[in-house]
């Protein structure tokens, strides 16, 4: 090991994070303030908010056919082939 290797400290759970954090928020995320500066302000929010809610639509699709699944086929795999 070179004396470089000797002399590293480990990094702190705060750095760690912020390493996850940027990761899970990646380019596209960053890149919405220019997109959305294009189209204008209010588009911007109704897109959003349409977004929003088609999401939670999903979701809410998804919980009610895990309702009514038998307990062994509670996984997506199943799931689409039995219902799609």
């Amino acid at each position: 090991m070179g004396n470089s290797m000797k002399n590293r400290t480990s990094g702190s759970i705060f750095s760690a994070s912020l390493i996850v954090c940027g990761s899970s928020i990646g380019g596209g995320m960053l890149a919405i303030p220019s997109v959305a500066s294009i189209c204008g302000f209010l588009p911007s929010v109704v897109s959003n908010i349409l977004c929003c809610l088609f999401s939670m639509a999903t979701v809410i699709f998804l919980m009610d056919v895990c309702i009514w699944s038998s307990e062994d086929d509670r996984h997506m795999a199943s799931l689409a082939q039995t219902y799609l």
